[in-house]
């Protein structure tokens, strides 16, 4: 039965689906050269000279756009140093707090909107119902999107990276019982945010990644993706430009090794 709670938010219960990737979906191309469907995005961000522009594009809705727009539903609080804010409200130049840097300002917020006649299955939203991940970890619940990263803290992580903590994939976890994957059954509004390099930010009360493409996105990349994918962030013009990257990532693989270790 769905959970009434869930149908409120547009969202319901989905199916766990398998995180394998083909080389196409990673790329974002589809087989025998298919675009992906083209998808509305708002994007708001600092220039290289310091000025605010705003900008409404139709791009395929290929994973390495879609990643740096779908981070967090809207309503997830992020925490500023004047309290938390609804990611809805947050704009260029605001500062946000990070939990190794100090305040920090907020340079792109990117949004699209999840319909549900376009839901992909491969790509579902993550909830974190409240105390999944410890007392008011998150507070309250936390919906995620398919490739966000949660600060995980494990004695493995020294091991594998000389480091307490690592950014886990949220989606990778998922228990069916406080963690779900969720589908879309009303039009859900999604956010990302770019500050300087990668920064560890409080959503909920959950340390979450800000967006940042890694040390190996451009590889991910042809030339005319990589230049599409600049051209959505007005203050950038190499990845270089989104700054150090000092998090390391787990892959879901060596999660669940840690996990069942």
């Amino acid at each position: 039965m769905e959970d009434p709670h869930f149908a409120a938010a547009g969202l319901a219960v989905a199916p766990r689906a398998s995180t394998g990737q083909t080389t196409s979906e990673r790329f974002g191309r589809r087989p025998h050269g298919a675009l992906p469907q083209a998808r509305r995005y708002e994007i708001v961000g600092h220039t290289s000279s310091g000025t605010i522009q705003k900008l409404s594009i139709s791009a395929p809705a290929s994973p390495f756009i879609s990643d740096a727009f779908e981070g967090f539903a809207r309503g997830s609080l992020i925490a500023t140093p004047d309290g938390p804010v609804a990611i809805e409200d947050l704009a260029p130049g605001m500062l946000i707090e990070t939990a190794d840097n100090g305040p920090q300002p907020l340079r792109w917020i990117g949004s699209t909107i999840i319909s549900s006649e376009r839901f992909d299955e491969t790509r579902p939203l993550i909830r974190f119902a409240s105390d999944s991940l410890g007392m008011a970890r998150p507070s309250p619940d936390l919906i995620l999107g398919p490739r966000a990263r949660i600060m995980f803290q494990h004695a493995g992580c020294r091991q594998l990276f000389d480091r307490p903590s690592a950014l886990a994939p949220a989606r990778a976890m998922i228990d069916g019982d406080s963690i779900f994957a969720m589908r879309s059954v009303a039009p859900v509004k999604v956010y990302h945010l770019v500050l300087d390099g990668q920064q560890i930010i409080l959503a909920n009360g959950v340390e979450t990644e800000s967006f940042h493409p890694g040390p190996h996105g451009q590889a991910l990349m042809d030339n005319d993706e990589l230049e599409l994918f600049l051209s959505l962030f007005p203050h950038i013009k190499s990845i270089e430009d989104f700054g150090p990257a000092p998090y390391p990532r787990l892959t879901a693989f060596e999660l669940n090794t840690l996990q069942a270790g």
